[in-house]
């Protein structure tokens, strides 16, 4: 039985797997892949429909050629939040929002600081580009 999934900016979460969007909503149904279907190493896809405010598999995922990566999926999750962060908070430093940030996110990752370090490496400069856009 497939977890809940959650959508992140236009990524979708599911069991430590990530998806993209491959379209926009048709007739209610959105299709998605997974992220590693670029590269060939995958084929797995799946539908989903919104109920209520609620996201709805109407397609189950096939299987992946891989084992989920959770770690990659909270880092999608984090980085969509810190992204965040920054557009609400424009007045403040990337380096202010990432030290009130840091510790909320390393209790995710298990207290994995090098995860957490590895993860976030290349966002301040993503951050940066929240300001400016």
């Amino acid at each position: 039985m497939a977890g809940v999934p959650e959508i992140v900016e236009k990524k979708l979460l599911l069991d430590g797997h990530v998806y993209y969007r491959t379209r926009l909503p048709v007739k209610g149904r959105t299709y998605w892949q997974c992220v590693r279907t670029k590269s060939g190493e995958c084929t797995s896809r799946l539908v989903t429909m919104c109920d209520n405010g609620r996201i709805v598999i109407a397609k189950s995922p096939g299987a992946h050629e891989h084992p989920p990566d959770r770690e990659k999926a909270r880092a999608e999750a984090v980085k969509y939040d810190l992204k965040r962060q920054a557009q609400e908070h424009p007045e403040q430093p990337p380096a202010q929002i990432l030290r009130r940030e840091l510790p909320r996110f390393k209790a995710c990752f298990s207290g994995d600081s090098e995860a957490v370090s590895r993860i976030l490496s290349g966002d301040v400069c993503s951050l940066e580009m929240c300001y400016a856009g």
